[in-house]
């Protein structure tokens, strides 16, 4: 049987990667934890916005080692609110929990490459292989994810318990 808990109960089991959990209690959660997500991602690009445009002699720079830490937010955030209930969620369709890391090879990839393209943007020796990785790597991080979400979205089923 599934477990229903409430968005409540979500933040004080952010660890907690056990047990079952149904659709009626994950997608509540995650459209709060979405919100927080974005919440952090505009205090965390704040600093690159205002950093390109009061100097934008240096912006370049500067702007390519906020993007990392702008990424660096964005992850960590994402994951420390999503990882334990994408894990129930999963278990409880039945599905095998490495599912859940089908993303994460192409956001760490493209998120330590991407300051390094934001680095040579504009410039004469701008790297089009780099870029072209980075951009193959996003698009398969967004194919991973839509392929989590479709799983996200799977019924219920009791009598299936998957651990791996």
């Amino acid at each position: 049987m599934s477990a229903k808990v409430s968005v409540s109960e979500h933040f004080k089991r952010l660890l907690d990667f056990s047990g079952r959990e149904d659709r009626a209690s994950f997608w509540p959660y995650a459209a709060v934890a979405f919100g927080i997500v974005m919440v952090v991602n505009m205090i965390a690009f704040a600093p690159i916005i205002i950093d390109a445009t009061s100097n934008t002699e240096r912006a370049t720079l500067v702007s390519s080692t906020w993007i990392a830490v702008y990424l660096a937010a964005m992850f960590g955030t994402s994951f420390v609110l999503y990882s334990a209930a994408i894990v129930r969620r999963l278990r409880d369709a039945g599905r095998s929990i490495i599912w859940a890391l089908l993303p994460l090879p192409f956001i760490i990839y493209s998120s330590i490459q991407m300051p390094r393209v934001m680095g040579s943007a504009g410039n004469a020796d701008q790297d089009t292989i780099l870029f072209t990785s980075v951009f193959a790597s996003s698009l398969f991080y967004n194919i991973s994810l839509l392929i989590l979400i479709v799983m996200l979205t799977l019924a219920s089923k009791p009598d299936r318990y998957a651990e791996f």
